[in-house]
């Protein structure tokens, strides 16, 4: 498997996950019916979608240009980690105990490692071999 196909791969995983996670949220809670229940709901459904869609094809079209997977995913990424260190801030400052204070550091280490994970994607290739990132024409 090259590290291409390795980080294709990776990144369908996590959309998938995330996708899923959306799906039985709301089976579970029902479909939210305020803006505050909603934008959660919304930002880890389209990021774990772009995840998806990065994964799984080479270049999306968007109107009279076309984007290339790594910066599809890079998007994917970046919504996640923003909406993660969202929470984690609101976490932050409504943590009432150890266990408000360990759930927003929870969110904030994950939103740090989306957002490295975005970078590297964007960017194409900082601490990954930039070849796994490339793009066929």
């Amino acid at each position: 498997m090259t590290d291409t196909e390795d980080v294709r791969r990776r990144l369908v995983g996590g959309g998938a996950i995330s996708a899923g996670g959306v799906v039985i949220l709301v089976v579970l809670a029902g479909v939210p019916t305020t803006p505050a229940e909603a934008i959660p709901v919304v930002w880890i459904g389209v990021g774990g979608v772009l995840l998806v869609l990065s994964g799984r094809l080479e270049r999306l079209s968007l109107g009279v240009t076309t984007v290339g997977w790594p910066r599809v995913g890079a998007v994917g990424l970046a919504i996640l980690a923003v909406g993660s260190s969202t929470v984690g801030f609101v976490q932050l400052l409504e943590a009432s105990g150890w266990f408000g204070l360990l759930n927003a550091v929870f969110a904030l280490g994950v939103a740090l490692i989306l957002a490295f994970g975005a970078l590297e994607c964007w960017f194409g290739g900082l601490q990954i071999d930039e070849d796994a990132f490339a793009v066929e024409e």
